[in-house]
């Protein structure tokens, strides 16, 4: 049986919420019932149910049956304009299909005095916190028997919610703003933990979180407003956050060093001669646009096979700049699931683990400017998202507020997925951020000759302090003779074979009581 649905607008929230409450109303969330089917029994004919959050759920046609055919036809039912549209096929037997009255439709206005308007309905208060300020409060707040924690810890692990001691703990959410679906997400932790609890937010995720936050928390106010802390404290700016590390740069070369840098990046990179005359003019034209703040990072997407010289770009950039630390790399088969974005980045304040990201330690760690994303399609949209910011500012941005200066570097993305792959697999916005689009093709005999010679000349110079040049001569003999280039399609494949091969003439050497001293 169809039930009445009325649509607002967002900005129209609020008007709407006191409307009603001077009428005895209340808006409540459906994420109220969904979390707990039995409080339908008790719930008011005279309050309005908002069903926007269902738009956040994967299944929102049997989470909806599971809840709606419960309430008596006289609950009037509302939904954000904006949610409606994902889902009003789903929810066809409960609502018309035709078109959706709207309810409080005399304000047209978004501006921030609507937005800050205090919520009624409940005694939650949010207070926000500088993140730059969040160690004088920590301290502070531990020395008055508070734990911070964050509210990620009770979304893995709900059965945390039953030992709850509200006395002593106090729930940061900051991290919310992480997560796809955050309203019914922190809902569902909100209704569970008791009214007394304490909760907190970095002022920068403000604007994301206030108003998907509207049911559950009644006053978002700062955290000196909150009575929580000693008023003789100074909770301003403890210091002013940065991460600053000099990296060497592509862009501050001087033109001689270019030159040789070129040099030998193309003897170190096999094959591949078209992406070595494109990726030449590429540094040319990036120096010059990122000295008039018109190009802040050079960023390359490489398609191709495994083993094919993709992570080798990277790699060479990396030695031919001089680095002497390790390349920044980060594996993105690692960044697969929904909590990706807290591994990379750092977990949000008060989480218990580590803070700082692996992508931040890595680059804080090198000494050049060069950043490596391997298999970057086997993550997700929320890092990819992030990323297009990245490529976008020129900066990457921690959970913690803390900022990395990505000016002049140059990012590396590799990929296995084919070239027919690509559009489908990335989204137009992020295809369009990358500077250069290349696939790159199985390596031609002569580049594999060059390889193996390389190689040879490399086990020669890890296993003898000294240049042995018959030893080098005998080796390259040996695997010319043991080793059909032609047989393998890629570097990796070769690569195990020549480790294969030099295995058994370290063998015959022993035999033959050669001087091989390793």
């Amino acid at each position: 049986m169809e039930k009445e649905l009325l649509l607002y607008r967002k900005a129209n929230f609020y008007k709407l919420k006191d409307d009603n409450e001077r009428e005895g109303k209340s808006i409540v969330s459906i994420t109220k019932f969904i979390n707990d089917i039995n409080l339908i029994e008790g719930h008011s004919i005279l309050d309005v149910v908002d069903i926007s959050s269902l738009s956040e759920f994967v299944h929102k046609q049997s989470v909806a049956e599971q809840v709606l055919y419960r309430f008596t036809n006289y609950v009037t039912f509302i939904c954000e304009d904006s949610k409606w549209g994902s889902m009003s096929y789903e929810l066809r037997h409960f609502f018309s299909s035709s078109d959706k009255e709207y309810i409080c439709d005399n304000i047209v206005s978004d501006d921030d005095e609507t937005l800050e308007k205090i919520i009624k309905g409940n005694n939650r208060a949010l207070s926000f916190y500088l993140s730059d300020a969040y160690s004088i409060l920590e301290a502070h707040l531990n020395q008055c028997g508070y734990v911070i924690e964050s509210i990620s810890r009770y979304i893995s692990q709900p059965s945390l919610m039953e030992s709850f001691q509200y006395e002593s703990v106090i729930i940061d959410v900051s991290c919310l703003v992480e997560y796809n679906r955050f309203q019914s997400l922190a809902e569902d932790v909100v209704y569970k933990l008791p009214y007394q609890t304490i909760y907190i937010c970095d002022e920068n995720k403000k604007a994301k979180l206030q108003y998907e936050l509207r049911f559950i928390f009644n006053k978002f106010i700062a955290i000196q407003d909150s009575g929580l802390l000693d008023p003789t404290v100074s909770f301003a700016s403890d210091k002013s956050v940065s991460i600053a590390k000099k990296h060497k740069l592509i862009t501050e070369l001087e033109d001689d060093e270019l030159s040789l840098f070129f040099e030998k990046f193309r003897n170190k990179l096999y094959g591949h001669p078209k992406f070595k005359d494109d990726f030449e003019e590429l540094v040319k034209s990036f120096r010059v646009f990122n000295k008039i703040g018109e190009h802040k990072i050079l960023s390359l997407f490489l398609m191709g096979d495994s083993g094919v010289g993709k992570t080798e770009v990277a790699r060479a950039i990396f030695n031919c700049l001089g680095g002497s630390k390790r390349l920044a790399k980060i594996n993105f088969g690692n960044y697969s699931n929904e909590f990706s974005l807290s591994s990379l980045i750092g977990s949000a304040r008060g989480y218990i683990g580590s803070d700082d990201g692996e992508i931040f330690m890595k680059v804080r760690d090198t000494d050049i400017g060069v950043l490596l994303i391997d298999e970057f399609e086997k993550s997700n949209a929320t890092l990819f998202n992030y990323f297009l910011d990245v490529l976008e500012s020129g900066k990457m941005t921690s959970s913690l507020g803390d900022e990395i200066d990505l000016n002049g570097f140059i990012v590396v993305f590799t990929s296995n997925i084919s070239k027919e792959d690509f559009p489908k697999r990335i989204s137009p916005e992020l295809r369009s951020r990358f500077d250069y689009k290349c696939m790159f093709t199985l390596l031609r005999s002569q580049d594999k000759r060059k390889y193996l010679e390389f190689r040879t000349k490399s086990i020669i110079k890890k296993i003898s302090s000294d240049q042995n040049e018959d030893l080098e001569v005998h080796l390259l003999e040996y695997f010319n003779k043991c080793i059909d280039v032609g047989k393998y399609q890629n570097m990796r494949d070769l690569n195990k074979e020549i480790k294969k091969v030099f295995v058994k003439f370290l063998e015959t050497s022993i035999d033959e009581n050669s001087a091989l001293n390793i």
